[in-house]
């Protein structure tokens, strides 16, 4: 496999951990939401552009932080590091500050994304 598929492959793992990880955030959390702000996160496009660019910056993050030793991992090595990635970042952001910024309704905020309320 050359070089550059090789990156591509580790990203796409790394991508689909990530995003693996998301849909377990949401599943972890179907209990502890009550329906109006379960409904709310879902029509908010800014969670949800928040989401996405929260998992292509884990995958690139990951395959950033392990380029050097990129052979040296299997994909999934790179999904488990995806997955971790966006947890590690949403617990520096829920300990190191909590302005809130609305994603949804009046009452949905960023600490949402980043915390289990």
């Amino acid at each position: 496999m050359s070089t550059l598929s090789t990156e591509v492959f580790m990203f796409l793992a790394a991508l689909f951990g990530a995003s693996f990880q998301e849909l377990a955030w949401w599943y972890e959390l179907r209990r502890d939401l009550d329906a109006r702000k379960y409904r709310s996160l879902m029509r908010s496009k800014k969670y949800w552009i928040v989401s996405i660019a929260m998992i292509v910056a884990a995958a690139t993050g990951t395959l950033v932080l392990n380029y050097p030793r990129l052979l040296n991992y299997s994909p999934g090595d790179f999904m488990i590091f995806g997955a971790a990635f966006p947890l590690v970042f949403k617990h520096l952001t829920s300990v190191v500050g909590r302005k809130e910024t609305t994603l949804g309704g009046d009452e949905v905020s960023l600490s949402a994304y980043f915390t289990k309320t």
